[in-house]
């Protein structure tokens, strides 16, 4: 696959950003939280050519604006809270 050019949109006080393939019927994907690239390879699976596959980063999740704590960090975070709580 080659490189993604993800496309800039400003929404009223909002930055999101998208990039698409492919023409036809419109699929959307749209990331949980935290996981901005969650739909990188369903997006980009031949099981969707013929559709018009868009996919976006919600705001708060474009360059440069993305957290920079790592996954891993919080993830780990959230475990040793919720260990600590059910204990």
């Amino acid at each position: 696959m080659g490189e993604e050019r993800w496309q800039p949109v400003s929404v009223r006080d909002a930055e999101i950003e998208f990039v698409e393939r492919g023409s036809g019927d419109a699929i959307v994907l749209v990331h949980a939280g935290v996981f901005s690239d969650w739909f990188r390879f369903v997006g980009q699976s031949a099981e969707l050519d013929g559709y018009r596959v868009i996919r976006m980063r919600r705001a708060g999740y474009v360059a440069p604006s993305r957290p920079g704590i790592s996954l891993s960090r919080i993830m780990g975070s959230m475990w040793r809270r919720w260990l600590n709580t059910s204990a």
